[in-house]
Parts: structure tokens; sequence; C-alpha cells
């Protein structure tokens, strides 16, 4: 419906949350130090947010953020300032690291 909620809103909704470590200025080794996740993480994401995924780099996130939204093949994306800011961004940073955005799915295979 697209003045109001249907009852089956829920059933098309899904969530995508991922998560990367980040260097700390602040560790030993300063900014050539590996970036890591704290120690207990497992336990809390166990915890409190099983649908986080811990991807080892911001590479692998980005590669498997436009992997998924390949795979759902929205016809829309929304979001606040999303074409002012936030694609720019994503699209930059995977300019920077070599990351194929491939978001049109070939018709023509299965």
């Amino acid at each position: 419906m697209l003045d109001s909620a249907s009852d089956e809103a829920n059933r098309h909704m899904t969530q995508l949350s991922l998560i990367r470590p980040l260097r700390t200025a602040g560790t030993a080794g300063g900014n050539n130090a590996m970036p890591q996740f704290p120690r207990d993480i497992e336990q809390e994401i166990k915890a409190a947010m099983p649908q986080l995924q811990r991807m080892p780099n911001e590479r692998a996130l980005l590669s498997r953020l436009f992997a998924q939204i390949r795979s759902w093949d929205p016809d829309v994306l929304a979001g606040h300032n999303a074409i002012g800011f936030d694609l720019e961004v994503l699209l930059s940073r995977c300019v920077d690291l070599k990351v194929s955005v491939y978001l049109v799915r070939d018709r023509t295979s299965p």
C-alpha cells in the first residue's frame, strides 16, 4: 500500500549490519598498528546483536554491502542526504580501495 503500511510490511523487511575494526592513534605502534576488534566482541555480538557481521577491513565491508544490495535488487534506495553525501562517500571509498561496484544484475543470466 502506498499511503499506509500493509499487513505484510514486516515480511519484506531485512537488515544488514556490518562492522570493521578501526585503527586508533592511541594503540601501540601508532598508525602502523593492525586494526583489531575488542577482545570481548564475540560474546557481545552473540548476546545482543546476532545479526551483526564482522568484516576484516573496509574493502571487505564495502564489497559485502554492494553484493547484498545487488542481491536484494531494490527498486529504490532511500536515505537522508543519500545522493548529496552518503553515496558519494561510499563510491569514493570504493574507488580508493579498488572495490568493484556492480549494482545492476545481468538479466541474461539466471
